[in-house]
């Protein structure tokens, strides 16, 4: 709506609707699922990003739950993963936590840099393939981007660049 501003009254009911469908798909853990992933990260960035940029003051709550569950399932290497931490797993998490406007939480910052840090020493080369249709595969460049972006976000992120240099 913000290139339209104008088509905002025609637009909002529909995207009301979307957010209410969205957020009644979320887990009661906060995570959401994909058909087409094999892994909750990359649902739940796509979904609380939605939500975030586009949904109603309602669906605040859901963006909350789905930071709350990265905050939570974080390793200790500070990697995500569904069954071991992966990259491309971890990109999707710090997006969840770095472009959402949830992120108040005071450990956000710390897990952003521990997640930073895995991604920096990450092999990209040995990711899993998590992506399915008809086999299971792994887009590498999708992949790279994403966790150059991810990387990109928390260099550009006050809250996290601080953890970083130091």
């Amino acid at each position: 709506m913000e290139r339209r501003p104008a088509a905002g009254d025609r637009y909002r009911p529909v995207m009301a609707r979307l957010g209410g469908w969205l957020a009644s798909r979320q887990r009661a853990d906060g995570a959401w699922d994909d058909r087409w992933h094999a892994s909750p990260y990359y649902a739940t960035a796509s979904c609380a990003l939605a939500l975030d940029d586009y949904g109603s003051p309602e669906n605040a709550g859901s963006v909350r739950r789905a930071v709350a569950w990265v905050l939570d399932t974080q390793r200790p290497d500070g990697s995500w993963g569904r069954w071991e931490g992966t990259p491309e797993e971890s990109a999707y998490a710090l997006q969840t936590l770095l472009l959402t406007r949830a992120g108040d939480d005071p450990r956000l910052a710390r897990a952003a840099a521990e997640g930073y840090r895995f991604l920096r020493g990450a092999d990209l080369d040995s990711q899993p393939a998590l992506w399915h249709d008809k086999d299971l595969y792994s887009p590498r460049a999708v992949v790279r981007a994403a966790v150059l972006a991810s990387l990109h976000l928390a260099e550009c992120d006050q809250r996290v660049s601080i953890l970083i240099r130091s």
